[in-house]
C-alpha cells in the first residue's frame, strides 16, 4: 500500500517537468545555441517543486526522529499479560439471522 502511494505521488510529481519539457516548442530552444528564452520555461513552476519537495522531506524526517525514541520505549514497557504461546482470532457473527 505504502510502495504504491509512493509510486503514485511520484508519477504525480513527475508530470510537471513533463508538461512542461512539451510545451516548449523545440525549434525555437534549437536555434539559441544552448540560451534559455525568456518565458519559455518556467522556473517558478521549478523552484517550487523543489521548495515543496524539500520541506516534505524535512517533515518527514523530524518526524521519524521523533517517533523513533517513542517506538523503542513502547518496545520495553511491559504489557501486563505474558504473549508468548497465546492464540487470538476473531470470529464474525452475523447481524441478523
Amino acid at each position: 500500500m505504502t510502495a504504491g502511494i509512493a509510486g503514485l505521488w511520484g508519477v504525480l510529481c513527475s508530470l510537471a517537468p513533463v508538461a512542461e519539457v512539451l510545451r516548449t516548442p523545440l525549434n525555437t530552444a534549437l536555434q539559441q545555441d544552448g540560451r534559455q528564452s525568456s518565458g519559455s520555461v518556467h522556473y517558478r513552476t521549478r523552484s517550487a517543486l523543489a521548495v515543496l519537495q524539500i520541506a516534505l522531506s524535512v517533515v518527514l524526517l523530524v518526524s521519524a526522529a521523533l517517533m523513533t525514541p517513542s517506538f523503542v520505549e513502547v518496545q520495553r514497557v511491559d504489557p501486563g499479560f505474558r504473549s508468548d504461546r497465546m492464540l487470538s482470532f476473531r470470529i464474525a457473527l452475523p447481524w441478523a439471522r
